[in-house]
């Protein structure tokens, strides 16, 4: 941070280097900066310069560690420091349905003999305690009869020798059958064993089938790694390393989050909504289930995607669809009708996502529900349907997450706007960015409820709805100061109503360079934003007057050389590498060139980083053959 962006030869040295060594970096808790050449004024930089570096043998051997960049007091570098921490790999984990169960050749009469006990309940329970009951069956099957996987693939290893010594010293037609069935046993008890880690690596670009087991093995430890809570920053700034207390503190944290806040009603901003839903769209809406819909809503779920409470995820839905179809099309129609969920089915996990790289307190990270599978087709349904009309009930202004309509239009706009900042205009132009604080999470669902009212959606469907809150939005204003407090009125207003909140922390605004100083200032002390500049970054995507240069482009570089670790060249084969850029690695920069021209000399070092991470080529080599 300071002076010029740059990315010099040695940089780019120091990263071969990361990647050919297969060293992965650890992260770290404390300040994101350990290097400060001490300097005042504009020429204070900041840097990362030092880091701890491990590769996969070691994550393997210690999976639970933490690193700590300690506050530096004659130096210009940060002290690191390594912690040890077994505590969080030992606690009880739950039965989860696994992939690896449906290639047992008994997992379909397991299933159907737990399915069809015959029961008198309500459509909705009915699927509840029969769900509850197989989860049961199989966990006992899955302990008794499937076993261990890893275990499976050592006993299966060990028959197919014994096998083939046997057949070495007899050579009869009896030893030649049993070595043929030891070998698709080592076959099947190894195509478990991989679906078992592919499913814990969420890796969705490799197909199973060609031995990537050390590769999902090793990607599930990195992300271990990425993802693990070892410790906490309170607000009072104290450091939380035990499991039950930062689990307190997210739970009183959240509990604060998620309680409903005091609002205020306002009927003429609520009458200001138009009434935009008709007749024959709510009619539409509730169109009477059939069952090949609620079929292409299950289905439609990903096969790994993570379970809820229930613990069945995706695969268990598209296997199993034949014998569980028909009592979870009856649940589907009951929910549909009106009939009230049961509790059981509203109950979630909560997964905290890290926001950015080494997140230090709760408030860092974005928290996930996982539902239950039941829910997750409720809500697919739900959604396939309202996407019928979201483009006659959501405005024009909003270019995302509505079929047929384009974000890159949207950041043309911006962009535009942008390079005519300093037209000259009474009281200057202005940019303001706002960010909405947990968007999703402090929805107000009596302002929803009032909201979808003035549309007006039939009421059935208004509690089966799902949720559209502001995310983030930017306006273009006169920064004139009395245009700034109308504004601001606004914004004000639609937060006692909706209990939606600007993070001022997170929110900016842009002047124009003509503007003078002492206007920033007021506007800073009359929104509490801070004051942002050209360029800057919109979206992902740089925001600045005239052609965009090399260095802004960095960040995406980096983003792609991040994805082209090392131990990732030195596991994966040829084939594989080539899956990996084809389907993950090309599509990062589709965003950005979708939407804007990048530089030239990006695109060198985009095409080159690619074709060496295919090839698999150290620096020596690529100097030696270029």
């Amino acid at each position: 941070m300071g002076g010029a962006p740059s990315f010099s030869s040695s940089m780019a040295e120091f990263i071969d280097t990361i990647h050919d060594a297969c060293f992965i970096d650890a992260g770290y808790s404390g300040s994101i900066f350990t290097w400060c050449n001490n300097r005042s004024g504009r020429g204070r930089q900041w840097a990362r310069l030092d880091r701890m570096l491990v590769n996969a043998s070691w994550l393997r051997l210690f999976p639970k560690f933490g690193v700590d960049h300690i506050t530096r007091a004659y130096s210009d570098h940060s002290p690191i420091t390594m912690t040890f921490n077994d505590e969080l790999a030992n606690f009880p984990r739950p039965f989860q349905f696994q992939r690896m169960l449906t290639t047992h050749q008994v997992f379909i009469r397991v299933v159907r003999e737990a399915w069809e006990i015959e029961m008198v309940a309500a459509p909705m329970f009915k699927v509840f305690i029969k769900m509850k009951l197989l989860k049961r069956k199989l966990k006992d099957w899955n302990r008794a009869i499937f076993g261990d996987v890893h275990s499976n693939v050592q006993k299966a290893e060990d028959e197919l020798a014994r096998a083939e010594n046997s057949l070495l010293s007899s050579n009869s037609e009896t030893d030649l059958v049993r070595l043929k069935s030891a070998q698709e046993s080592l076959k099947l008890a190894q195509l478990q064993e991989e679906l078992f880690w592919k499913q814990k690596s969420r890796i969705s670009w490799l197909h199973e089938g060609d031995r990537n087991t050390k590769f999902f093995y090793d990607s599930v430890r990195v992300k271990c790694r990425k993802l693990v809570i070892d410790r906490i920053k309170t607000p009072s700034g104290e450091i939380l390393d035990n499991r039950v207390n930062i689990g307190r503190e997210a739970e009183a944290y959240f509990k604060d989050l998620f309680s409903a806040q005091s609002r205020t009603d306002n009927e003429a901003l609520l009458s200001s909504i138009p009434a935009i839903v008709t007749e024959h769209m709510n009619t539409d809406l509730m169109t009477p289930l059939i069952i090949d819909e609620v079929k292409a809503a299950a289905l439609s779920i990903p096969i790994d995607s993570a379970p809820g409470p229930d613990d069945f995820g995706g695969t268990f839905f598209s296997s199993c669809w034949d014998i569980i179809g028909s009592v979870i099309y009856e649940a589907a129609k009951d929910f549909f009708s009106g009939v009230p969920l049961p509790r059981a089915f509203q109950c979630t996990h909560i997964c905290l996502i890290p926001k950015k790289p080494n997140s230090e307190t709760i408030a860092d990270f974005r928290p996930i529900s996982l539902s239950n599978g039941i829910m997750k087709n409720f809500s697919k349904i739900t959604a396939t349907r309202l996407a019928s009309i979201l483009s006659s009930i959501i405005s024009e202004e909003q270019g995302a997450f509505v079929k047929g309509r384009y974000i890159a239009k949207k950041i043309s706009i911006v962009r535009e706007v942008a390079n005519d900042l300093d037209r000259k205009v009474f009281g200057g132009n202005m940019i303001l960015k706002l960010d909405m604080e947990n968007a999703y999470d402090r929805v107000d669902w009596e302002f929803l409820a009032q909201a979808l009212w003035f549309l007006p959606f039939i009421q059935r469907f208004k509690t089966r709805g799902p949720t559209l809150p502001l995310l983030m939005t930017i306006l273009f204003l006169n920064a004139r100061l009395t245009t700034v407090c109308s504004m601001l009125k606004f914004i004000g207003e639609y937060e006692d109503l909706s209990n939606q909140k600007v993070n001022a922390s997170k929110s900016a605004f842009i002047l124009s360079r003509k503007a003078l100083p002492p206007k920033a200032h007021r506007i800073v002390r009359m929104t509490g934003y801070m004051q942002a500049y050209l360029p800057c970054t919109y979206l992902g995507i740089p925001l600045t007057k005239g052609k965009i240069q090399a260095p802004l482009m960095m960040p995406l570089i980096h983003k792609i050389l991040s994805k082209m670790e090392g131990w990732k060249v030195k596991i994966l084969n040829p084939a594989d590498r080539l899956t990996l850029i084809k389907h993950v690695l090309s599509s990062i920069p589709i965003h950005v060139l979708s939407t804007v021209n990048i530089p030239k000399a990006t695109c060198r070092m985009l095409e080159s980083g690619l074709v060496n991470f295919f090839r698999g080529l150290r620096r020596e080599k690529r100097r030696s053959t270029g």
